[in-house]
């Protein structure tokens, strides 16, 4: 990194930690809207009052849902709670957090763009800023969630880790580096901090990859495949072998879950056609990052690699649930999606 570049990375990173400790610490009343957010803060203050900072078992929430597992004990995996074991008011802590895991997301998706795009600094820059933005500053209850608690918030954080560190593992031919490492670490923290819910991201993760893989430089198309066949694994690994064996921990506690009395109300959703929640239920600033988003990708007329990827990745994830929501409105999807969670929830990744 030259000095210049080091200089406004520093600057821009100062700038960016004091902006969001104002806006979470000073300018918003508190970080978290609705009965979803209170509901999570509730039970993070109850975890910690309790001391289960250590645990991968789901705790009993007796007072909510009539005694329902808690999915969102998120202490153990979000590092960002940790910051609720210092010695002042919890709300503050909770603020500081908040502040943290913005910054951290601007981070993560400057690396992202960096490795995207081979050390292009402006375009990590302005693309990161417009995460921030996009992903917290100028967040709605309807459109991105981030305020509706910290697992939304920490997933928006963590999430950019993901593409970058598997862009690392499909470029190198190694048997085993640190990128399949640090993958894999992410991996467990992501797949951790928002159980079941994770699971969408990862759906999105997945897309990313499989178009990165199929439009590799040609050098590098026999590590891409190598690098999918190490990410398929690691998930294997982690969802469905001992000792967590995620995926069937999490099915045999909502087997469980009074959540299942509500079944009929949860997955009714009726065949209304929702368009992109990112648009249609978001403040008209958020609107303009949006098209400032877009703008980047029709910068560069020549469409290099980058943009063809990150482009492909959008049409396919937003394209696709915009599909399936229209085949569920003509009554053509033969109810294949009625016991899904919302498909919009896709679009926030």
């Amino acid at each position: 990194m030259l000095a210049s570049d080091r200089r406004a990375f520093v600057i821009a990173f100062v700038l960016v930690l004091t902006f969001n400790l104002y806006w979470y610490g000073a300018f918003l009343s508190f970080p978290v809207l609705g009965e979803d957010g209170g509901a999570l803060f509730s039970n993070l203050l109850e975890t910690v009052r309790d001391r289960h900072f250590l645990t991968i078992h789901f705790p009993i929430a007796w007072l909510d849902g009539l005694g329902q597992p808690n999915f969102f004990i998120t202490f153990t995996f979000d590092p960002f709670a940790w910051v609720m074991l210092l010695p002042i008011e919890p709300a503050d802590a909770y603020r500081i957090s908040m502040a943290l895991r913005a910054t951290t997301a601007w981070l993560t998706s400057y690396w992202f763009v960096l490795v995207l795009f081979r050390t292009r600094r402006q375009v990590a820059l302005l693309s990161a800023t417009l995460y921030l933005l996009i992903g917290f500053t100028l967040t709605s209850a309807w459109g991105i969630p981030t305020y509706a608690g910290m697992v939304n918030a920490t997933a928006a954080a963590l999430f950019p880790l993901l593409p970058a560190m598997a862009l690392l593992v499909m470029r190198r031919k190694r048997i085993f580096g640190a990128a399949d490492l640090g993958l894999f670490v992410t991996l467990l923290f992501f797949l951790l901090d928002y159980p079941v819910g994770s699971l969408i991201g990862i759906a999105v993760f997945l897309a990313f990859t499989v178009t990165a893989a199929l439009d590799a430089r040609p050098a590098e198309r026999h590590a891409a495949r190598w690098g999918i066949a190490k990410i398929a694994a690691m998930l294997a690994l982690l969802l469905l072998a001992p000792p967590l064996e995620m995926l069937s921990s999490w099915s045999a506690a909502v087997g469980d879950s009074a959540r299942l009395v509500f079944a009929d109300e949860l997955f009714a959703y009726g065949n209304s056609h929702a368009p992109p929640l990112m648009w249609t239920r978001t403040v008209p600033a958020l609107r303009v990052c949006i098209l400032a988003a877009l703008a980047v990708l029709l910068f560069d007329r020549r469409w290099p690699r980058p943009l063809r990827m990150a482009a492909a990745t959008l049409a396919l994830v937003v394209g696709g649930v915009q599909l399936a929501f229209f085949l569920k409105y003509l009554g053509l999807d033969a109810g294949l999606v009625d016991r899904l969670p919302r498909l919009h929830y896709f679009e926030f990744y």
